[in-house]
């Protein structure tokens, strides 16, 4: 079978153009040097995208936070004022403070002097406890006897012995038989 010469070369053609191909792949896979730089290239392209965006996202929020920060014409009257400067800084201390974790030491040299505190809070409290008890029972007592004096002081005004109102109100609470008119 005899081809056309035509497609013999069109077939040539393609083979070597395949073949091409091919020597440009393993060119290009045996060429490290060239490929690792461009690897290198293409991160270092990314990672300056990244911190550029980064940097303008950081720009933009710290853009934001400045508008929403109060003016600052109050604190620096307040700087005037050094026991309120001492006292935010005081306060500013303590809460960072509290947010810092104790060390081993620390905790060894503070531990009995926290139990201590605790100790004179529980007896400050048991001891504001027990005044405040004997205030309330003193006023209560107070007011009994402001109650009771006040009902015979009424009680005298409306020209009744206390006593007597008092069996009168036993008597028709026993039940007893109403008095007969004579």
């Amino acid at each position: 079978m005899a081809k056309d010469p035509n497609k013999i070369k069109q077939a040539i053609g393609k083979t070597r153009e395949r073949m091409g191909d091919a020597v440009d792949a393993i060119v290009n896979k045996s060429d490290v040097t060239s490929r690792v730089s461009e690897t290198l290239g293409d991160t270092a392209d990314a990672l300056r995208t990244r911190l550029q965006t980064g940097a303008d996202a950081f720009s933009d929020a710290a853009d934001r936070t400045r508008l929403q920060l109060p003016d600052v014409e109050p604190l620096r009257r307040g700087a005037r004022n050094p026991i309120a400067v001492i006292i935010g800084i005081a306060a500013v201390g303590f809460i960072a403070g509290l947010l810092v974790p104790l060390s081993d030491a620390e905790r060894v040299r503070l531990e009995p002097i926290g139990e201590d505190l605790a100790q004179r809070a529980s007896d400050a409290r048991d001891e504001i406890v027990a005044q405040g008890r004997q205030v309330v029972a003193e006023t209560v007592s107070a007011a009994r006897g402001s109650v009771q004096k006040h009902g015979e002081e009424l009680a005298s005004n409306l020209g009744v012995d206390a006593v007597a109102s008092q069996e009168a109100a036993t008597t028709r609470k026993e039940g007893s038989a109403p008095n007969k008119p004579s």
